[in-house]
């Protein structure tokens, strides 16, 4: 569907299943404006972006040995948390840059009490993070985010939450060498 079919839509010049396909989607995705439905609905492309760029950071962290250090995810995690500060300031708004610096507030202490408590807090974190970039726009309006941002991010984020939970469930190559236990 596009603007064309949303003003075709109200004109009543749209068919039965292209009125049903336009229910679904205000029914299954977030209250955005209907260009952004129109725009969901159209491109799929920063879905599979996040997908291939979620994976290739956590391939490249796990063959270079970035993911051993303990802070890694907890970094990843503060880092994309921050993001929407950033759009909050490109989009100029004072409310909103309050709100989103407490939202990337909340979601660094998930990483530090991860970081320093049970790392599964930091796996379930930033997958809920990329959860939580798809419900936003209903209840944080941030002019700065880009169109595309939010199905990139669910794709990214829940790809390398999943990949931390999996190496979590993995036991680490240092607790199989009895070196790494004595030293």
């Amino acid at each position: 569907m596009n603007l064309y079919c949303n003003a075709a839509a109200q004109q009543g010049e749209l068919g039965y299943a292209e009125e049903r396909i336009k229910l679904a989607i205000n029914i299954l995705a977030p209250p955005f404006t209907s260009a952004t439905r129109s725009y969901v609905v159209r491109n799929k492309m920063e879905y599979l972006i996040g997908l291939i760029l979620g994976s290739a950071v956590a391939a490249f962290a796990a063959l270079i040995g970035f993911d051993r250090e303990r802070s890694f995810y907890p970094t990843v995690l503060i880092v994309i948390a921050s993001y929407y500060v950033l759009f909050a300031v490109m989009g100029a708004s004072g409310r909103t840059l309050g709100i989103e610096i407490g939202v990337a507030a909340g979601f660094s202490l998930a990483a530090v009490l991860g970081f320093k408590g049970n790392p599964w807090m930091v796996a379930v974190a930033i997958a809920a993070h990329g959860v939580f970039d798809w419900v936003r726009p209903s209840f944080i309006h941030n002019p700065g985010v880009p169109l595309w941002w939010p199905g990139f991010c669910i794709a990214f984020d829940v790809i390398v939450g999943a990949w931390l939970a999996v190496r979590l469930m993995w036991p680490s190559r240092d607790s199989q060498n009895p070196r790494a236990r004595a030293g």
